[in-house]
């Protein structure tokens, strides 16, 4: 996606939208492959650029908010891009999804989770919206929901490696894993 964004982005370096999506692919660069300090600081650098080009697009609002929320830890400028992009795009799945991300963070689990569902409503096929409801059902130890939804990811996304982590993760809450290695020894 890296590659795709950046191509984009020479064809119009004035497409707000390819500098949001090269912000976004950044983030998730360096969240998955540990290229942090690098990483972040182009997805900051792509996200400034998306809103400096159209700060009234909700994409580069959104990404502007995620790289507030996982690169800088900047709780307050997050939650501000989140609500400027639902302000321009009520529909915003993506912006619900973080946003409720961001909720959940300081503890607010109901009104986090009420977010992510509102980002479902936007889009019912994102396999990253039933992930991140998965994560909050983690977050309320709710383990066969976690398991469920994290199910509806996979099916969406078959190779979603944050859903398989929560999958594996709540089976191993709930003792399966290694009820599960003593039958097979025993």
């Amino acid at each position: 996606a890296v590659s795709v964004f950046q191509a984009a982005r020479v064809t119009d370096p004035t497409c707000a939208a390819a500098y949001a999506g090269l912000a976004h692919a950044k983030v998730d660069q360096a969240t998955n492959r540990h290229v942090l300090v690098e990483a972040f600081g182009e997805a900051k650098a792509a996200a400034l650029r998306a809103v400096a080009l159209d700060h009234e697009s909700s994409d580069a609002q959104a990404a502007l908010g995620l790289v507030m929320l996982v690169a800088e830890w900047d709780w307050i400028a997050a939650e501000r891009s989140f609500q400027r992009a639902l302000a321009i795009n009520p529909n915003h799945a993506e912006a619900y999804l973080h946003y409720g991300y961001l909720m959940e963070a300081p503890g607010d689990l109901e009104r986090g989770f009420q977010l992510k569902l509102q980002g479902l409503e936007c889009d019912s096929t994102s396999a990253l919206a039933h992930v991140q409801i998965a994560g909050s059902f983690w977050n309320q130890r709710r383990y066969d929901d976690v398991i469920a939804w994290a199910n509806k990811a996979l099916d969406r996304n078959p190779h979603h490696l944050i859903a398989r982590q929560l999958l594996g993760a709540a089976h191993w809450k709930m003792g399966e894993i290694l009820r599960r290695h003593w039958v097979a020894v025993g």
